[in-house]
Formats: C-alpha cells, sequence, structure tokens
C-alpha cells in the first residue's frame, strides 16, 4: 500500500482547521457586556438632559410663536386679542382664532403634553396671567413667563412697549 503524500497533508490540514474554535468566550462575552454597560451608565444622564433641554427649549418656542401669532393677528384685524394663561394646568389659549386641528374651538395648547412634556411654572404679566394687544399689536402690559422640564427653565419675556417676545 503506497501512501499518497499529498493526500495525507490535506487530511491533516483539515483535521487543524476543524479544530480551531468558532465563536465567543465567555470571557469575551463578558468584556463586551461590562463596556456597553459602563458606556450607558456615562451616557445617559446626558441624553436625559439633552431630551429635557430640547423639550423646554421647544415649548418656550412655541409660546413665543403663539405669542406673536396673537400680536400679529391683532395687528391683521385691527381688533384686540388676548393670550390666557393657566399656569396651574400649564395651557394656554388664543380666544377667537381658530384650533389648528380644526376642531370646534378656541386655539388652546397644553405644554404639559406631548411633544413638550413642560410645565408653565410662572405667568406675570402685569400682575395677571392675560396679555391682551390692541388693533396697533401694543400689549396691555409686558411681563414673563417660565416654562421648565426637570430643572432646565426658560423665559419668555413680553416687552411692554413694543410687544416683542423674547426667549432666555
Amino acid at each position: 500500500m503506497k501512501l499518497n503524500k499529498r493526500r495525507v497533508f490535506h487530511q491533516v490540514a483539515d483535521v487543524s482547521v476543524a479544530s480551531k474554535r468558532i465563536g465567543l468566550t465567555l470571557v469575551d462575552i463578558t468584556v463586551t457586556v461590562l463596556i456597553v454597560g459602563i458606556l450607558a451608565a456615562v451616557t445617559a444622564p446626558k441624553f436625559v438632559s439633552s431630551v429635557q433641554f430640547r423639550q423646554s427649549r421647544s415649548a418656550a418656542d412655541r409660546i413665543a410663536r403663539d405669542l406673536d401669532l396673537a400680536r400679529q393677528t391683532a395687528r391683521h384685524r385691527s381688533a384686540s386679542q388676548a393670550v390666557q394663561f393657566n399656569a396651574a394646568a400649564s395651557t394656554y389659549t388664543l380666544p377667537g382664532v381658530a384650533a389648528l386641528n380644526r376642531r370646534p374651538g378656541d386655539y388652546s395648547i397644553d405644554v404639559s403634553a406631548r411633544p413638550f412634556n413642560s410645565t408653565i411654572v410662572s405667568v406675570d404679566l402685569g400682575g395677571d396671567s392675560e396679555i391682551i394687544f390692541n388693533g396697533y399689536g401694543q400689549p396691555d402690559s409686558g411681563g414673563d413667563i417660565v416654562v421648565a422640564v426637570g430643572s432646565r427653565q426658560w423665559t419668555i419675556s413680553v416687552d411692554p412697549t413694543s410687544g416683542m417676545v423674547t426667549v432666555q
């Protein structure tokens, strides 16, 4: 019986390839899970802070745009336009302005609902919680509205003479 050297070499090579491990060991998996856990622990607080920043800023920007909408509506109609705030419910309403979702009733926003998930902390508009723009777009008073999510707060200020709105 004569041995074919080529055939024997291939058989030995196949056995050595088959004996190599394929897959992950318990140590590999443990190290991977540990690294993912550390990364999650480090980034989670920053992610929560980022979400709170975006929600509170979006609510403040929405209020500022709606105050400007009331001002422009008053100028366009040459008639008074009010904005009524309810800090306890974190809502505000523009009476006489149609709701954007085409439902019956006045334009009303709940900043405690999605996507804002915010709270109206305080409203001081000349001693009350309502601002009225006259037919020229001038407010009856100026003041501040404070909106917050968690520890992040924004102040929406209305200039008492021009009615211009700023967010700080």
